[in-house]
């Protein structure tokens, strides 16, 4: 969790069942790219406190109804996925 500066955490936060089109994710790998860099530098504020990163590769843990793939096709608990 970022609070703004250099004030960065590990925090635990409770998980909920996925809506419609949402995805429950369990992360094995993430990355930082230069858009997190400038908030963390203050050059790009999008408000704290945050949770930073939006690039990753996981597994499906949950999936809410209407979730598909760029191609339009059903995912499912299991699955494995990235994001950008």
């Amino acid at each position: 969790m970022w609070h703004g500066g250099g004030d960065i955490e590990v925090a635990q936060q409770p998980l909920t069942r996925p809506g419609p089109g949402g995805a429950l994710v369990a992360v094995e790998c993430a990355t930082v790219c230069g858009c997190v860099r400038r908030v963390v530098e203050e050059r790009r504020f999008g408000g704290a406190p945050t949770v930073l990163g939006h690039e990753g590769v996981g597994r499906l843990l949950a999936v809410g109804s209407d979730v598909v793939d760029v191609t339009g096709a059903g995912l499912a608990v299991g699955d494995r996925v990235v994001w950008l």
